[in-house]
């Protein structure tokens, strides 16, 4: 099955449908501040939270969002969005949020040279396999103007415990981390994508862990409720217990807001390899 056949298959399915979405938040405005606020606090704001310190201040940008997806509303903020994704489905649905929307492979965009004041990504990079990485790096480079700065959440390999315990499985890994979760085909080290970026003339700004061994409740059920609980007692209570946390919106909200001040804790005490994903943000030189 090539690239194409299988997104375009992913995005049939109920988690498929969910990301085509995108990250537009609530029309009531009780709820949005509620998701504002769980997003300044919990583990799963992270990359918003990171996003936001990169962008500081910033209103008029002229913003690439790669492989984007259904679209994400924060980078709306910051300027007018211009979202690049291989799948029609999604981009269906980002229409009315972003400016422009294309239909292309990322690794080969129809773009201009030194165009964008900012390229970002979330959760994409990590499906890019690894053959053509370069290329896709190389890309960025041409369309963000000089000066410009990139940033993403990119998903990787990991040393840690937990990834090493789903690796064990090779077949399962495949299925439940690769697979499942929409195609992680380019799963790599952390330290081998920030040399990716450093080897194609990048300036690094900031790198920071997304995060290790703590995951929110829902990505532990999401890896770890299959054939994974046969092989663990342990990952079977792990996954009990959190399902029994997210039957409450509100015990869930504050479990996920405790992962969050767990997490900050443990990676600050952890190595980089042991990061199962990094947020980067580089600038183009002058």
């Amino acid at each position: 099955m090539n690239e194409r056949d299988f997104y375009h298959k992913y995005y049939q399915t109920k988690q498929g449908i969910k990301w085509a979405k995108g990250h537009t938040g609530f029309k009531n405005l009780f709820l949005d501040a509620l998701l504002e606020m769980r997003a300044q606090m919990s583990i799963v704001g992270k990359r918003q939270r990171f996003f936001k310190k990169i962008f500081g201040r910033e209103k008029n940008a002229l913003m690439l969002d790669l492989g984007c997806g259904g679209g994400h509303e924060l980078f709306t903020r910051y300027g007018n969005v211009v979202g690049v994704d291989l799948e029609m489905t999604p981009l269906e649905n980002v229409k009315g949020l972003y400016s422009m929307v294309i239909n292309a492979d990322i690794t080969y965009l129809p773009l201009r040279n030194n165009t964008f004041d900012y390229i970002v990504s979330s959760d994409v990079i990590g499906h890019i396999p690894l053959e053509n990485k370069n290329r896709l790096i190389s890309e960025i480079f041409r369309v963000l103007k000089p000066g410009g700065k990139t940033m993403h959440a990119v998903e990787t390999n990991s040393n840690n415990f937990l990834y090493r315990f789903a690796q064990s499985y090779p077949d399962l890994f495949q299925k439940s981390f690769v697979e499942e979760i929409g195609g992680h085909f380019g799963l790599e080290m952390p330290q081998d994508v920030l040399n990716r970026f450093k080897k194609h003339k990048f300036e690094l700004i900031k790198l920071e862990k997304l995060w290790g061994f703590v995951w929110s409740t829902e990505e532990y059920i999401y890896r770890f409720d299959n054939e994974y609980k046969d092989k663990s007692i342990a990952i079977k209570f792990l996954v009990a217990v959190c399902k029994i946390l997210n039957k409450n919106i509100v015990v869930h909200a504050m479990a996920n807001v405790f992962l969050g001040i767990l997490n900050y804790f443990v990676e600050s005490l952890t190595p980089l390899p042991h990061a199962q994903g990094i947020l980067i943000a580089c600038k183009k030189p002058l």
